[in-house]
């Protein structure tokens, strides 16, 4: 688990369920990155949909216990019940989305969705993130890793989302992190 995973496992407990959406192969959450500690998120369940499917692929080879689910979060409703999961995380995905509109769409799923909280990490500057769509985990090209929005705090807030500084690494200074809690106050 990685600095991101860190951050996210502060607002999960170790009896959540939590559903990723974009999730890649996971490497913010589990712990297959030689160079993280060998952590994962500790949750009851974690459930990842993306729409690259050789990530999903990479995932259910490498961690059969994990479900997966081949869906573009651009389809709107996202195919699973209200109030199934505890938790969505969104990390690093809402950049990748073509439009602002696609972005509150998938926040509003989300909302609909989650019971607790939705967790948001996305960098503060724009950076098209070009060399990440040749090949980035061994996987091949992928398009879906270009960068086509900037996510600014402003954003976030007027979705509902609280946008904290983090204080976990120096890398997590150029991300905002936010989180919508849809049960008591933050």
């Amino acid at each position: 688990m990685n600095w991101l995973g860190y951050l996210a496992q502060r607002e999960i407990s170790e009896n959540d369920s939590v559903l990723d959406l974009g999730c890649g192969i996971m490497q913010a959450t589990l712990d297959h990155i030689p160079s993280y500690p060998k952590t994962r998120l500790q949750c009851a369940k974690i459930t990842g949909v993306d729409i690259h499917k050789p990530y999903l692929e990479w995932l259910n080879i490498n961690y059969p216990e994990i479900e997966t689910l081949h869906w573009d979060l651009s389809k709107i409703p996202i195919p699973f019940q209200d109030k199934s999961y505890d938790i969505i995380l969104l990390i690093d995905i809402l950049e990748h989305l073509d439009s602002l509109e696609i972005v509150r769409n998938i926040i509003s799923e989300s909302n609909r969705i989650a019971r607790k909280k939705i967790i948001v990490l996305t960098p503060k500057k724009f950076d098209p993130n070009l060399a990440a769509t040749k090949n980035v985990w061994g996987l091949g090209p992928n398009e879906y890793q270009k960068h086509r929005l900037n996510i600014k705090i402003e954003d976030l807030e007027n979705l509902g989302f609280k946008v904290f500084t983090p204080i976990i690494q120096k890398q997590s200074s150029r991300h905002n992190y936010a989180v919508k809690k849809l049960e008591g106050p933050i």
